[in-house]
C-alpha cells in the first residue's frame, strides 16, 4: 500500500501533468500556425482555462499547494492567449469615413435556442450576418432572427442532408453567387455596402 506522503506526492504530480494540457492549447493559439490539427487547438482556449481553473480549485481544496500555486500561471497564460479571440480588435474608421461590420457565427447544428440566437444577431448590430450550421428549427424561425435583414442568400442543400444550412444576410441588396457542386458546405453573394460591392462568403470548412 502507498504510504501517504508518496501517494500526496503522485496526486499533486498528477495534476501538475493535467496542466500541460491547457499549456499546449495556449500554446497553438500563440504560435499563429495554420495547420488544420494547430489551428484546431486554438479553438478550445476557454474550455483550457476552465480545465486549469478546475485542477487549481481541486488542488486548493485539496490543500495541494503545489499544484494549486502552479495552476495560477498556467491559467493567466491561458487567458492572454485566448483574449484576442474573446476581445477582438473591430477597428475604428475614420471621422466621416464610411464602414461596415460584418457578424460570423457556427450556431452548432444542435442548437435551437432562436432566442439567444436572435438577442445576439440584434445586439452586435451589424450590415451583414453570416450564419454556419444553422438547425432546422433555427431555420424555420429564420425571420425572427433576421428580422432587420431582408436581403438573403441560402445555401441549397442536398436531400438528407439536416442541420448545416448556411445563410448571408444583409440590410442592403446582395446577389447570390452560384455555388460549385462537390465543394465544401458553403453560400457566396456579392452584398451592396457603403463600401461599395463586397464578396462574402458563408463557408463551413472540414477538417
Amino acid at each position: 500500500m502507498a504510504q501517504p506522503g508518496l501517494l500526496r506526492r503522485l496526486t499533486v504530480l498528477g495534476l501538475i501533468g493535467l496542466l500541460g494540457a491547457p499549456l499546449l492549447i495556449a500554446a497553438a493559439a500563440f504560435s499563429g500556425v495554420g495547420h488544420r490539427w494547430v489551428d484546431i487547438l486554438a479553438h478550445f482556449t476557454a474550455p483550457a482555462l476552465i480545465g486549469a481553473l478546475v485542477v487549481g480549485l481541486t488542488a486548493a481544496a485539496l490543500r495541494l499547494w503545489p499544484a494549486a500555486i502552479a495552476a495560477v500561471p498556467v491559467a493567466l497564460v491561458v487567458v492572454a492567449a485566448a483574449w484576442p479571440q474573446w476581445a477582438p480588435d473591430r477597428g475604428r474608421p475614420l471621422p466621416g469615413a464610411p464602414s461596415v461590420t460584418l457578424y460570423f457565427a457556427n450556431l452548432y447544428m444542435a442548437n435551437d435556442d432562436v432566442a439567444a440566437i436572435a438577442r445576439s444577431v440584434r445586439e452586435a448590430d451589424p450590415d451583414v450576418v453570416v450564419l454556419v450550421e444553422m438547425s432546422d428549427r433555427a431555420t424555420a424561425r429564420i425571420e425572427d432572427i433576421l428580422a432587420a435583414y431582408p436581403h438573403r442568400a441560402i445555401e441549397r442543400r442536398p436531400s438528407g442532408r439536416l442541420g448545416d444550412r448556411i445563410t448571408i444576410a444583409s440590410r442592403r441588396p446582395l446577389t447570390a453567387l452560384a455555388q460549385v457542386a462537390g465543394e465544401a458546405p458553403y453560400v457566396a453573394a456579392t452584398v451592396q455596402t457603403a463600401l461599395g460591392p463586397l464578396d462574402v462568403m458563408g463557408v463551413h470548412l472540414t477538417r
